[in-house]
Order: C-alpha cells, then structure tokens, then sequence
C-alpha cells in the first residue's frame, strides 16, 4: 500500500506543477490602441489656374504612420469627398470647380483611420475662368 501512495503523491504533485503553468498566470502586455489623429494640414493655399483650383499644403514630417490626406469641397450646402482614399501628395487639382466660394478642406489620416481635424482655405471661382488671361485665336 505504501507504493501506491508513493504513486499518488507524486501524480498529485506532476497535476499541481503542470496547472501551474496556465495561461492565467502569464502577464500579457495590454494591447495598445492608437486612438490619435495625426497632426492638422498647415500652409493650404488655393489658387485658380486656367480654370482650375489647385489646392497645395506642407507635408506632415511629424507622424511616422501617416496613410494620406483626404480632400473635401464644399460649395454653399453641397459637399463632396473629392478623394475616395487618402492621397500621398501634399496637392491636389480640382478640374471642374464649382462657380463661387469653394472652401477646400484638408485632414491628415494614419493607418488606423484616425483623422484630424480639417484645415481649409476659400478659392473663389468667377464664372468666367478665363478673365485674367490673354485668349488668342491659332485661326490667324
């Protein structure tokens, strides 16, 4: 009878070894969510050229997981996402502007999703889009 005490101690002992290397004891790093927006577009100028609305600002050189920008336009209640997906450059052509007070807004988005807050700039459009420049006729 001692030898199967002996046995039953020890598959006793060989249990509480092995439960105590659960999962419930290791400690897990919490997972950290980046839940903070990139830095907010500086320097956005707007300009008309032949009819069109070039929207330029400084690149962002301070968030390492930058995706893009996104452009948005809004013209009295319309507003429209000019870019389906961030773009790359730090620019951005608008060839068919709408006649009068475009304000083009402009966020930063990184890898998350996260977006910042939107910086914009006002492009007026006349609705001849050709007044400051010099038309001549190649019909000569």
């Amino acid at each position: 009878m001692a030898g199967k005490t002996k046995l039953m101690l020890t598959g006793l002992w060989c249990v509480a070894v092995l439960a105590g290397c659960g999962s419930d004891d290791v400690t897990r790093p919490p997972t950290v969510v980046d839940t903070a927006p990139p830095a907010v577009p500086v320097d956005i100028l707007g300009e008309v050229i032949e009819a069109q609305v070039i929207v330029h600002w400084a690149p962002n050189n301070t968030d390492a997981d930058l995706a893009g920008y996104m452009v948005y336009r809004a013209n009295g209640t319309r507003v429209a996402t000019m870019c389906q997906a961030p773009i790359s450059e730090t620019w951005y052509i608008d060839e068919n502007p709408m006649v009068g007070a475009n304000v083009y807004r402009i966020s930063a988005v990184d890898v998350n999703d996260n977006e910042s807050a939107v910086a914009s700039v006002t492009v007026t459009v006349d609705d001849n889009p050709y007044r400051d420049y010099e038309i001549v006729s190649l019909d000569r």
